[in-house]
Formats: C-alpha cells, structure tokens, sequence
C-alpha cells in the first residue's frame, strides 16, 4: 500500500457522540420531545467513557423523520437521500448490507486513535463542513500527529460527500498529488476550504486551522512540509517555518500581520512568532513567520491554568506602548469600536427572510429592539485605543505548550480598547471554552475598564445576533434554535 484516504472516519464513537448527542437533545427540545432530549444529554454527559450498552443512536432515533438530518448539510439532501433509497429497487438482503457493520459496534467504541502515529505513507482525510460523526478535535488530532497527511472540507456536506458533492468528491479521490512531495517554491496545492478563524493555529503549533482544510503534506528525508488552504490565505510551513499567503488582501491583512508581529517580536517576544521575512507570489503578499512550539487549544473548556497563561499572555499584548504601536503605523483593529455600532446598524437594517427561523416573531422582536439601541447615544463608552490586538481570539489561535500560552493569526489586529477587545473574546458564550470571570481576572481589567466591557459585550451580543441571521454562515455552523437563543439573550441585555 502507498498511499489511503480515509473517508469521514470514526475512529473513536465515545468522541463522535460526545460531539453529536447535543445536537441530537437540541433538535428534540424543538419538536418538543424534552424527555428524550434529557436522554442525549445525559449519555453526552457521562463522565466515563460512552460504550456501546448504552446505545446513543437509540436516543437520537427519537427524532424520528428528522434523524437522518444529522448526517446531512440541509434538509433539501436529506429529502433527496431518501428519494434514492425509496427508488433503489435493492432487494432485502441488499438492504442487510448496510448493516454489516453492526457486529463492529462494540469495537468501534474503542479508541483507535493512537493508530495514526504509526502512518507510514502519504494519506487523506475527507469529510463534511457539518459532518458529525468526525468532530473538529479529531480533525485536529489527525493534522498533529500524521506529518504525511493531508485533509479535503467538502463545504456543503454532511457525512456523505459522495451524496451531496458528488463530482467534487470524485475529483477529489481521484487526485493523487497528496502522495507526492509538494515544491515550497510554487503555489500551494488547494484541496482544503474552511472559515477564517483559526486556521493559522494548527499550521504554526509544532504538533498540530476550526478550523477543518488541512491540504497535501508530505514527509521527506530532511524537510517536513504541509500546506493548507482557508477563505483568506494559504499556508506553507517546514518545522521551523510558517509562510502565510494571502488570497485576500484588500483590507490590508498582510500589512496588520506583518506590523503585529513586529512590533511583538521588539515589545513583547515570546506573545506571538517572530516576523521572518515579507515575499510576493504571483501578485499576492505573503508573510514569513517562525513556527511556535505547542498545540491549539481546540474547543474544549480551558483549565484555570490555561485561562491565567492566557489571562497573563493578553496583559502582555495590551501592555505594549502606544507610542511604539504609534510609530509602526498600525491602525484600529478590524471591527473596531470606532465603527462596531455604525456596522452593525447597516447589516441589522438589512431584509432577512425569517420564516428560515423557528421564531420569526421572537428574531424579529429582538432585531428591532438591538437596531433602537444601536441608535441611542448613551449605550456605549468613549472608545479608548490604548493597546494593541488581535482581534480574532478563536480558541484554535491560541496555542498551549504545557505551561504557557501564545498567540497566532494577527491579519486583523491593531490599535483597540481592553475593554472591547476582552468583550469580543468572551462574546461567544454559547461554546463554553472560556471562563469569563476567571480570564478577566486573569488579564487584571481595571474597575473602570471592567464597566466599560459590560457595555461592549452588549455590542458583541449584537454582532453574534447578526451573524446569525438566515443567510449568514454561522447559521449553517450551528444547531437549529440557536439564532432564537441569541435572540433571547439580546433582549434580556437591553432590557
């Protein structure tokens, strides 16, 4: 054998059903069955491993007609898979097939994942953007520890590429160039696509992009090599090198990265990788970057101790003076709190179809009440542009070694607010990664700056709320019920 792909693997179901059991209890609580959504949760819950005596599928199964839901992108699929079953014409024991597997289950709850390190040839990992049978952190765990591998995001799939991509995914399995040593000098290979956020924190950890497009690396003699592809910027790096082009630049990514990371490397070594060298390829800027030591910290809640490395890592980062961000010609962070409200007013008064939502009324209500606090004059703090930024804080940007942690993904950082700045970090309270209090102890807030970040995290709210809206690509990214719950939470703010 020279080379596998393997196809939406599940290489451990206690970690695919801790990842899909709540989105299961989620759509139950919707249609109204809250004593089978209580039964997902609580084996999602259980604090020994999941096996197979306590048969998760036959708690989700509750949903009924909506359970193939789970294993596709839209409804419109799961219509069309059920369509194809209905006029397959198989005869019965064809149909048995399909249940081959069901002599493996007690097998399957067994961890397999320790098989990947002895990998030995060139592989490829395809999946779904909205697979949930292979959830993010075994994506990640795949990147980290196979240096030959290489990983294809099917963006409109859910566990059946072959289904609802189909020429995209026979392109895909038929493409070999993942088995071959790939050419730091010519342009990246593009097999991967995922969102922005992130996707910068596994190339740059020394063991390990949400993000999930990871493209082809190969293993040579001397030089190991991956290159990954996001929305924003590819991404080339040897165990010693990041190179980071940029397949957007109109709003000046390069130029923020580059700025950011110089200006850290002089004020505050050791917060974020130090800048190497700037490059142009085929047009498009590219910056050069050291690769750090240490693995993202994914989306699991985050120890204390990683909350006050992180805590004592950003108090480092808003501690660099203003005179020196001055000088380095770095301007507001992108979404800035000079222009947070002005923005978010135009996309709110933008029309959205909310009959997608499963409480018109309620989105409804909620977006016109955050466009009339939006408006008023007396919601929000003078800004005060103090410190240097991130910006985007996605917990796969952050980067733990085991003691101490560091930052990566610069592209729309600059001049910003504590205050602001720490509200947008804790904006997503959905995900649970991060402790409020604890990490805004851990920066050491200010009495007065702590006061003004309860008014911008109002702001924040009203960001997720748009974000959103139908139309929007967290919609897709998130259980149904969840633009009514950002809708609930906005109203019970400005209350």
């Amino acid at each position: 054998m020279t080379a596998v792909v393997f196809d939406c693997p599940c290489w451990d179901c206690d970690l695919t059903d801790r990842f899909r059991l709540p989105v299961a209890a989620k759509l139950l609580e919707a249609a109204g069955k809250r004593e089978a959504a209580l039964a997902c949760r609580r084996i999602a819950d259980k604090p020994d491993r999941i096996t197979v005596d306590d048969q998760p599928w036959v708690a989700m199964q509750a949903l009924d007609a909506q359970y193939l839901d789970l294993f596709f992108h839209g409804r419109g699929s799961t219509q069309a898979y059920e369509a194809l079953m209905s006029s397959a014409g198989f005869s019965d024991e064809q149909w048995a097939r399909g249940q081959s597997h069901a002599p493996l289950l007690a097998a399957m709850y067994e961890p397999q994942l320790h098989l990947m390190a002895r990998l030995a040839v060139p592989s490829l990992l395809v999946h779904g953007e909205d697979d949930l049978v292979v959830p993010p952190h075994i994506v990640d765990l795949y990147t980290s520890q196979v240096p030959t591998g290489a990983v294809h995001t099917f963006p409109e799939t859910g566990h059946f590429a072959y289904h609802e991509e189909p020429d995209s995914y026979a392109d895909t399995s038929a493409d070999s160039s993942f088995t071959t040593p790939t050419d730091t000098t010519r342009d990246s290979a593009v097999i991967g696509r995922s969102g922005n956020c992130g996707s910068l924190c596994r190339c740059l950890g020394q063991l390990e992009p949400h993000e999930r497009g990871r493209p082809p690396g190969y293993d040579v003699a001397v030089h190991k090599m991956t290159v990954m592809q996001t929305q924003t910027h590819d991404l080339t790096f040897t165990s010693t090198e990041v190179r980071k082009r940029y397949v957007s630049w109109d709003a000046g990514e390069a130029d923020r990265e580059w700025g950011c990371l110089t200006i850290l490397a002089e004020c505050a070594p050791g917060v974020a990788p130090r800048p190497l060298r700037r490059e142009t390829f085929r047009g498009g800027p590219v910056v050069v970057m050291e690769r750090l030591p240490g693995r993202p910290l994914g989306y699991a809640p985050l120890t204390r101790e990683q909350t006050t490395s992180l805590g004592h890592t950003l108090r480092r980062l808003y501690d660099v003076p203003l005179e020196s961000i001055l000088n380095a010609n770095i301007g507001e962070r992108r979404y800035g709190p000079t222009t947070q409200r002005q923005t978010l007013k135009g996309w709110l008064s933008h029309s959205y179809d909310l009959i997608e939502c499963r409480d018109p009324a309620l989105v409804a209500e909620s977006v016109d009440a955050t466009l009339a606090w939006l408006s008023r004059s007396d919601i929000l703090p003078e800004p005060q542009l103090v410190a240097l930024g991130i910006s985007d804080l996605n917990p796969t940007n952050i980067l733990w070694d085991g003691a101490t942690c560091r930052l990566v993904d610069f592209e729309d950082g600059g001049l910003t607010d504590p205050a602001y700045e720490l509200a947008d970090h804790i904006a997503g309270r959905l995900t649970g990664v991060l402790d409020p209090e604890e990490l805004v102890d851990a920066v050491g807030l200010s009495e007065n700056e702590r006061e003004r970040m309860v008014a911008y995290r109002t702001l924040w709210a009203a960001f997720w709320l748009a974000m959103l809206l139908p139309g929007n690509g967290a919609v897709l990214r998130n259980p149904p019920g969840t633009t009514e719950d950002q809708a609930a939470h906005m109203l019970a703010l400005i209350d």
